[in-house]
């Protein structure tokens, strides 16, 4: 969500909508806002909703940005100036609202104002079954810190201080996609589904409060490079991801851990309760050594070759780099 401000007597006005008026006891108008507009973008796909607050002074605009110029949000890009820039200009034109030389020269470097900014990131997965069994490890992991965790289908959100700062969500694309009925006039569908198949996307949500405290509510403190490296912060410093354990305990595990560990792994992985073994503070102080070596404690052993190493399948590794070709001969992405 952006918005971009007029700082003259003029003021923004939507044509064909209602408005809402804000009267003082006495009867003096305080405030107008104009309701929202929707308008549809590339293919019918996804749309713009536009509105004006602050008596006209303010427009805004909520959407996905690359997502209306392109007809999908699977590939976007990171350059917030463009996405916000060019989503203004064919606002404006489709509605009729006239711009001064002036002010889209003050939009062009970057006086747009940004209320919410969600950031991604695509892993590629073995297949759509691993990214399932991924989900039900991160949110296993999830439900153990700070912070409310909820499931949607095969979606795991993660928010402290429920979102008002900013939250983050994992799914698997495929089924994400398939549920989405908008797509069927997007051009070469099957194709995209097919490769949203193996696709685990991870979404980091921020709020206008996260923004400020960032320095980034406006886009001209935005380069291409701001977007990965905010979103990889936070996962790196927000979530803490740990390794379960599966199958028997052998030597080579044991010979790496201090002594007075040894029999902790040993019962854990044999399926023993560990809290009718330690004392309470025994075993909080056990846990976080073993998560110090980046091992969960808290998730029960797993069989042999059922545990996805969530270390390995989320990293800079495993992420997208590119769009397919296809979708680029398609016109389906930015360039």
């Amino acid at each position: 969500m952006f918005s971009v401000k007029e700082d003259k007597e003029d003021s923004f006005n939507l044509p064909n909508t209602s408005k809402a008026v804000v009267i003082s006891e006495d009867g003096e108008i305080r405030n107008t806002y104009q309701n929202r507009v929707l308008i549809p973008g590339k293919y019918g796909t996804h749309t713009l909703a536009v509105r004006t607050k602050d008596s006209g002074k303010v427009l805004s605009i909520s959407g996905s940005p690359y997502a209306y110029l392109h007809g999908q949000n699977v590939y976007t890009a990171s350059d917030m100036q463009t996405a916000t820039y060019e989503s203004l200009k064919a606002v404006r034109l489709k509605l009729g609202l006239k711009s001064t030389k002036a002010q889209r020269k003050k939009w062009l470097e970057g006086d747009i104002y940004l209320e919410r900014v969600d950031l991604a990131i695509n892993i590629r997965v073995g297949s759509e079954a691993e990214a399932i069994s991924t989900l039900r490890q991160i949110r296993r992991q999830l439900e153990e810190q700070r912070g409310s965790t909820r499931t949607n289908g095969t979606t795991v959100y993660w928010a402290p201080k429920n979102g008002k700062e900013f939250s983050i969500s994992f799914y698997a694309k495929g089924p994400q996609m398939r549920q989405q009925k908008r797509f069927v006039t997007l051009p070469e569908r099957d194709k995209l589904l097919e490769e949203c198949g193996t696709i685990l996307r991870i979404e980091l949500r921020l709020q206008a409060r996260e923004l400020r405290k960032l320095g980034l509510d406006k886009v001209s403190a935005w380069d291409d490079q701001t977007a990965e490296k905010v979103i990889r912060q936070y996962l790196r410093e927000k979530i803490k991801l740990f390794s379960v354990t599966s199958g028997l305990v052998t030597k080579k595990e044991l010979s790496k851990l201090p002594s007075r560990l040894r029999a902790v792994l040993a019962l854990h992985k044999s399926g023993v309760e560990l809290t009718d073994i330690y004392p309470k503070r025994t075993l909080q102080r056990h846990r976080s050594d073993f998560k110090k070596l980046g091992i969960d404690l808290l998730c029960p052993n797993q069989p042999k070759g059922t545990v996805i190493p969530l270390k390995t399948v989320i990293s800079p590794k495993t992420s997208i780099k590119e769009a397919p070709e296809w979708m680029v001969k398609a016109e389906l992405v930015p360039v």
